[in-house]
């Protein structure tokens, strides 16, 4: 069994879909197939906003869209989601 870790960019645009969260880090799956699983940023993982503590956060793309989302308010208060809902993600190291 092989596990491909790829690194998925951040990029602006896209609607805004869970209002709760005070901000976002959209995710790139532009070249990435349909349900392919992928860590968020890739082997670095994500540092939100003034927290040192790093978060391993898989979820898969969409499709060949770039419609998912990190929400977050704070370093252990986030969520994955696409232009209408949370989408599944799972943390390896970090917190939910």
């Amino acid at each position: 069994m092989m596990l491909v870790l790829l690194a998925v960019s951040v990029q602006a645009g896209s609607p805004w879909a869970l209002p709760e969260y005070a901000a976002r880090i959209p995710v790139n799956c532009s070249l990435i197939s349909y349900n392919t699983p992928v860590a968020i940023n890739g082997s670095g993982g994500i540092s939100f906003s003034g927290s040192t503590q790093v978060q391993y956060i898989w979820s898969r793309c969409q499709g060949n869209t770039s419609n998912i989302s990190v929400y977050y308010n704070a370093y252990n208060d986030y969520a994955v989601a696409n232009d209408t809902m949370i989408v599944p993600f799972e943390v390896e190291l970090g917190n939910v």
